[in-house]
């Protein structure tokens, strides 16, 4: 493949196929991108109304953030901002009196992977204030979050669901879609 010559991409969508970024960036293998999410199906025009036409909804929104992430760090060359504060992630490290040691790459790591938690649970607690039919996230709408997601659990006494609400209760706890996370 040729970088000088242009691509030609169906016209289904602005960005080349994963296969063309693949080759084009020299990546390892194709195989380390997940396949692009599909849309749901009749989604009844934007008026969600059943549990199952949610659940579909948030679980494609929650592929789609994944599959951007993968793509974002695979484009990754070399990292010069960070969102969060690396001297007070190594210190939070060095607070473990074991930890005798920490490599410069290794608090470079955990702010990316604070970050990405932060991102998801942020796109998680959107889509119940999305859901609720407001603008504005609420603490009721991350402990939603929370409780609908096994892996969470840890979280459950930081974020008391005493003020959750009764209509918060359409939906089921998800406990299969674990999409980013790997535990």
């Amino acid at each position: 493949m040729d970088p000088n010559l242009p691509m030609n991409y169906p016209a289904s969508g602005t960005s080349p196929p994963l296969q063309h970024i693949h080759t084009y960036m020299h990546l390892p293998s194709p195989c380390i991108f997940p396949p692009p999410p599909q849309p749901p199906l009749e989604l009844g025009g934007g008026n969600v109304t059943n549990r199952e036409e949610m659940m579909e909804l948030q679980n494609y929104y929650m592929r789609l953030f994944w599959n951007q992430q993968m793509i974002e760090i695979s484009q990754i060359t070399e990292i010069k901002q960070h969102q969060l504060p690396l001297a007070r992630i190594k210190r939070v490290m060095k607070s473990d009196e074991e930890v005798k040691m920490i490599s410069a790459d290794a608090p470079v790591l955990f702010a990316k992977a604070c970050e990405l938690f932060i991102l998801e649970l942020t796109l998680r607690s959107w889509l119940h204030t999305e859901e609720s039919k407001r603008r504005t996230l609420q603490r009721s709408d991350i402990a939603r979050a929370i409780s609908r997601v096994d892996v969470l659990d840890f979280l459950v006494d930081l974020v008391p669901s005493a003020s959750v609400s009764v209509p918060s209760l359409l939906l089921p706890p998800i406990s299969h879609v674990h999409v980013g996370w790997v535990i």
